[in-house]
């Protein structure tokens, strides 16, 4: 288990480089090639839509880091959870969850499924909230 979650961890904070960077030419690094991204209000398939998602987004942004927990079910897939801080340009921030899938690859741990849930919005809000419950 130490293994995976070393890859794990490599693989995420690959994601926050690749972001933080604009590296789209490194996306397949983090993603399988029909990777399905819901980010609450939308849903994306493969890697151009989810480059297309990710390039929408502030292109100032300045840092994105993530604390991470997983688990590994029953038919030996792995699972993660992280909570996002993002720093943006102008010093705002915006934080949130994404809730991964991870399947090994040829080339090695990649991302087949995240769901994107925005945190700290008003009580009004119809976002969703990840929860212990939502995760198992």
């Amino acid at each position: 288990m130490s293994e995976n979650r070393w890859a794990v961890d490599e693989l995420l904070a690959r994601y926050s480089h690749v972001v933080d960077n604009a590296a789209w030419e490194e996306l397949s690094s983090v993603f399988t090639a029909d990777a399905v991204v819901d980010a609450e209000f939308s849903e994306v398939i493969g890697l151009d839509a989810i480059r297309g998602l990710l390039e929408s987004f502030d292109p100032l942004r300045s840092h994105h880091t993530l604390n991470t927990i997983t688990k590994t079910d029953e038919s030996g897939a792995i699972h993660a959870w992280s909570r996002f801080l993002i720093v943006e340009f102008d010093a705002t921030s915006l934080t949130g969850d994404y809730v991964d899938e991870l399947v090994e690859t040829t080339d090695g741990l990649r991302i087949s499924k995240r769901r994107i849930s925005t945190r700290n919005r008003p009580e009004d809000s119809q976002g969703r909230r990840e929860s212990f419950a939502t995760w198992s």
